[in-house]
This record gives structure tokens, sequence and C-alpha cells, in this order.
């Protein structure tokens, strides 16, 4: 992803956000292309066209239906031109102010504040970014900006979140105005990025700020993807991470412990790739060295079930008789006709690729929080079949 440069001092510079094409090129830069789409035609025709290397504007005058010059008021050159230049194309504020709210997930529809059109509620934060609601300034100098606080603490009698193009227009009296009701102000242009496809998705570090801003951090143990960061937290401590497979992994296994994961389902899961159509392999998928690990597990959970059943303890036998039956399964669909074993060669670097992967991951944590690290060490178990089992009841959010 990347930010826009041009888009943010175009929005404060252009008055009313009425330009005609030739200007909002000017302004938008190698951005236009993007932009364009919320450039909509009106039936006025500008009364002057801009021209930027000489300073002063040209005066448009029209000859007929679709014949117009541009008079250098000098008496210079004279420019012909269409009617397509000559028209006015504003900026749609409420439809980018749509794409800017879809970006935060925040619900509701774009609705005016004031007589002006450039004060908008854009709905609510979600409650993982604590629950407020939005407004969107487009202001055209600073006391514009200070109506617009001024209008949103009339009605907001609760902290809101305030989003301006740049701070260039923020001066202490408005930073004073919002702060009465515990507003804070976001800079869009700081946090608005727009990715390959053309999307404009918010940067994961101004997620994390949102959350901050209000108090909204995770509470209990968290292991979540939010667009391209994980937020990680465990026993009261939060951090944050760039995102890998081996944290995919990870997850997978904190979502159900204690659940066998047989090596190629974990895989399948989490990659969408179904390793047993893979062609031209060569080797057994169920080696005789799997064989001796599946029996000596299957051989631990039999006698782990006669003790449970011992003890009546009726919990601990189903997901004993869970993970039995899952050991079977796996066995049976790595067995061709005749007991011989299907063949894959991906299997032992499929294996390696995942305990690598987790093992990178789960030290890459340590370097920011070792007692997670720990735990996951000691209670992942990384083979041909994976499982998370800590030694007391965890809750995650994944």
């Amino acid at each position: 992803m990347k930010p826009l440069r041009h888009l943010w001092p175009a929005l404060e510079s252009v008055p009313g956000l009425r330009a005609i094409l030739a200007e909002w090129k000017f302004r938008f830069s190698s951005e236009f292309e993007v932009l364009r789409r919320f450039l909509v035609v009106t039936n006025e025709v500008a009364t002057s066209y801009p021209v930027f290397e000489f300073g002063e504007p040209f005066s448009i005058v029209q000859h007929s239906i679709d014949d117009y010059s541009a008079i250098d008021p000098n008496g210079g050159q004279a420019l012909a031109l269409r009617q397509s230049d000559v028209l006015v194309h504003r900026f749609d504020f409420v439809q980018f102010a749509r794409i800017v709210g879809k970006a935060l997930k925040s619900d509701g529809d774009p609705q005016r504040l004031g007589a002006g059109d450039h004060l908008l509620r854009i709905g609510t934060l979600p409650i993982d970014l604590g629950g407020r609601p939005v407004f969107f300034v487009m202001p055209f100098d600073s006391m514009g900006l200070s109506a617009a606080a001024d209008t949103i603490a009339s009605i907001s009698h609760q902290p809101y979140l305030l989003l301006v193009p740049t701070r260039d227009l923020v001066n202490a009296n408005i930073e004073s105005a919002i702060g009465r009701n515990d507003g804070q102000l976001v800079a869009i242009g700081e946090i608005l990025q727009i990715d390959s496809r053309s999307q404009f998705q918010i940067s994961s570090s101004a997620t994390h700020s949102i959350r901050s801003m209000f108090g909204a951090g995770p509470s209990g143990n968290v292991f979540k993807c939010d667009g391209d960061a994980w937020t990680i937290s465990f026993e009261g401590k939060s951090i944050h991470l760039t995102d890998t497979v081996g944290l995919k992994y990870i997850a997978r296994l904190l979502r159900e412990p204690n659940r066998a994961f047989p090596l190629l389902d974990l895989h399948e899961q989490v990659t969408g790739v179904n390793s047993l159509v893979a062609k031209g392999t060569s080797g057994e998928l169920l080696t005789q060295e799997t064989r001796a690990v599946y029996k000596s597990r299957y051989c631990e959970l039999e006698a782990e079930l006669q003790t449970a059943e011992a003890n009546n303890d009726l919990g601990q036998g189903e997901k004993l008789q869970i993970e039995m039956h899952e050991l079977q399964q796996e066995v049976s669909r790595s067995t061709g006709i005749g007991g011989r074993s299907r063949e894959n060669s991906d299997f032992e670097r499929i294996r390696k690729k995942i305990s690598e992967a987790i093992t990178r991951d789960i030290n890459r944590i340590g370097k920011s929080h070792q007692g997670l690290s720990t735990h996951l060490s000691n209670c992942i178990t990384k083979g041909v079949v994976c499982r998370y089992q800590p030694d007391s009841e965890k809750d995650w959010v994944t």
C-alpha cells in the first residue's frame, strides 16, 4: 500500500471543491486516474482557465455552443477550448466520505451537518476501535474548521473522532474546542492509503492508534489478524507483528485447543492447498517412521482413555476418543489398496516448512513478549500431528 500525497493539499486548496478538469488534473497529478471517480461534471461553465506556469488565469470567452477560448489578459496567446474543457467538475465529498467510512469499517451512511456540504457524520467506529461517532470535515480555512468543531460539540456529548485532510489548518483554539468533549482529531492524509487494486485502506498502525485513543485495546488473550498486521495479547501485555504464515498456523491451533491436527489438514486449512492431489510424487506419504509415531500416540491415547473412564471423566474421555478417531482417519486416507502407503514427495517438505514457520514466529514473538513465546513453545506440538495443548484452560480471540 502507498499513501496519497497530492489528494489532500488539492482538497484544501480548491475553493468549494469545484474546478475544471484541467485544474483537477494539475492538482491530483499522478493520482488523477485513481481519483477521477470522485469528480462529477456540472452544467456550470467556468469563467477563468488556470495557467499554473504563468500564474494569472486566462479569461474564458464563448464563441458558439462548443467553441470557447481562454484569453491571456496580458495580450498573449489564446487557447482554443471545447465545452468539455470549461465545464466545472465538483469533487463528490459525500461519496469520498463513504469510502473513508468503509475503510474505517464504520457503520451508517454519511449525513450532512449544518448548512454546508462539507461537514459529515460518516458513522460509528466498530466496537474494537472504540465505538465512537466519526465526523469528517473539509475545511477551507481555520475559521471553517473551528465552526465545524463547535457544531459537533453542540450535538455530540461523548468522545468522537474528527477527520480532517491535513493538520495545516489546526491551531491551539481548535484543539481546545475538540478536546472539550474528549474528541480526537486525526489527519486522514496520515492514515489513508491505497493498495494495488486502487482500494482505500487504513494503515494497520493507524488502526492501533485509534484503538489507543479511545482506550479500546484488546482484552484477554488475543491472536488476531487485522489487515497486514497481527494484534497479539497475553496475560495483559499486547504486541503487534507483521503478517506471516507461521502466525496463521499458530492462530489455527489456538482456535481449537487440545485438538490434534494431522499435518496435511493444518496445511490445507491455512494455505488452501490440498497436497494429496500433487502430481509427479515419489516416496511414501505415510512412512514407517510416521506409522510408528501414529501407533505410539494411539497407544498413549488408549491408556489415557482407560484412566479417564476409570475416573468417570466424560469430558476428557470424549476429547481422547475424538483424537483417536482423527488419527484413524489420517492413517486411512494416507493408505491405498492393500494397506500400501500413498505416495507424496511433498510430505516431508511440508512438515519441515510448517515446523520451521511456527518456530520462527514463536521466536519472533519472544523478542517482544517472552512470556507468550515460552507458553507457545511449551504447549504447541509440531510434527506429523500438530496440537496446542495448554497446561490450563486458555480462551483466545482469533
